[in-house]
């Protein structure tokens, strides 16, 4: 795995802000905007990305995703890099055991690619 040092640019970085990294040539995205961008293209495509939250059952998906034709996915959004926790691990395990789709995302690319496989 290869980790180099984004370099600042004017527009984007000032100085003394924290330093960007890049891993394998892949800018890092944060969570809330891999939400952002998944719940408007996915509303853009007639379809709902619905914040899921269950308080008696841990570790599941951050959202649900409906589309037209009763299709249905789970996903599992991470800033670029982190890994779903144990307990996500499990749930995610039942889930497909379950015959579900459950994708863990965290970066745009993964992101582009779930937004195409939707549209299929």
């Amino acid at each position: 795995m290869k980790i180099t040092t984004a370099q600042p640019t004017p527009l984007t970085e000032p100085t003394g802000t924290r330093r960007r990294f890049e891993i394998d040539g892949v800018k890092p995205a944060s969570e809330k905007l891999l939400e952002k961008k998944l719940r408007e293209t996915v509303k853009k495509l007639g379809g709902l990305a619905i914040k899921f939250f269950v308080l008696s059952f841990t570790g599941f998906p951050d959202r649900i995703v409906l589309m037209p034709g009763g299709q249905i996915w789970f996903v599992e959004l991470k800033s670029t890099g982190k890994k779903p926790s144990p307990r996500q691990e499990i749930v995610i395990a039942q889930l497909r055991k379950l015959g579900f789709t459950v994708y863990v995302i965290d970066t745009q690319e993964l992101l582009r690619e779930f937004l195409n496989a939707i549209q299929k």
